[in-house]
C-alpha cells in the first residue's frame, strides 16, 4: 500500500466518524423537535384545563344565583302568606266592629 491510499483511507475513515457525528447530531435535533411537540401539546392541554376551570367557575355562580333566586321566591311567598294573613285580619277587624254596631243598636 502506498503513502496516498493510507492518507486516503484516513481520510476516508475521518469524513465516515464525522457523517456519524452528523447522524447522531440529526438523531439529537430530531428528540429535540419531538419534545418541543409534546411541550406544545401540553401547553395546550393546559389552555384547555384553564378554560374548564373558568366553564367551572361560572356554572359555580350561575348555581349561586339560582341559590338566590330561590331564597328570594320563598321570601316572596313567605310575603303574601303575609299579606294573606293581613287580610284575614282586616276581615275580622271588620267583623268585630260590625259585631259592635249590631251589639250598639241593640
Amino acid at each position: 500500500m502506498s503513502v496516498t491510499s493510507i492518507q486516503k483511507n484516513k481520510m476516508i475513515a475521518t469524513s465516515i466518524k464525522k457523517n456519524r457525528m452528523i447522524a447522531t447530531s440529526i438523531q439529537k435535533n430530531a428528540m429535540i423537535a419531538t419534545s418541543i411537540q409534546k411541550n406544545k401539546m401540553i401547553a395546550t392541554s393546559i389552555q384547555k384545563n384553564k378554560m374548564i376551570a373558568t366553564s367551572i367557575q361560572k356554572n359555580a355562580m350561575i348555581a349561586t344565583s339560582i341559590q338566590k333566586n330561590r331564597m328570594i321566591a320563598t321570601s316572596l311567598q313567605k310575603n303574601r302568606m303575609i299579606a294573606t294573613s293581613i287580610q284575614k285580619n282586616a276581615m275580622v277587624a271588620s267583623s268585630i266592629q260590625k259585631n259592635k254596631m249590631i251589639a250598639t243598636s241593640i
